[in-house]
Formats: structure tokens, sequence, C-alpha cells
């Protein structure tokens, strides 16, 4: 799901899609969606 700092994370349960922000001063939203649901170490999309 990305390797940064993160500050927050919400998960939407009826995608398992997670979406996380970062702490740090050039600070961006991600959407990670996976491949599976409720496997997020099947791996997945990461999205900025």
């Amino acid at each position: 799901m990305g390797r940064f700092n993160h500050e927050a994370v919400a998960i939407d349960t009826k995608t398992g899609i997670v979406y996380q922000t970062e702490d740090n001063g050039t600070s961006l939203f991600y959407r990670f969606i996976p491949k599976q649901y409720g496997n997020l170490k099947a791996g997945g999309t990461l999205q900025v």
C-alpha cells in the first residue's frame, strides 16, 4: 500500500478501497485498490 509515513487511513467497507494520507510538507492523498476484497496482502493498485 505504499512506503511512506501514513498519517491517516480510512477503508470503504463496501469496496475494500483504502484511502491514505501522509504526514510531511509535500503530503499527497492515496487510494489503494486491492485485487481481492478483504485481502490487502494479495496486492493491488496504488494511486496518488
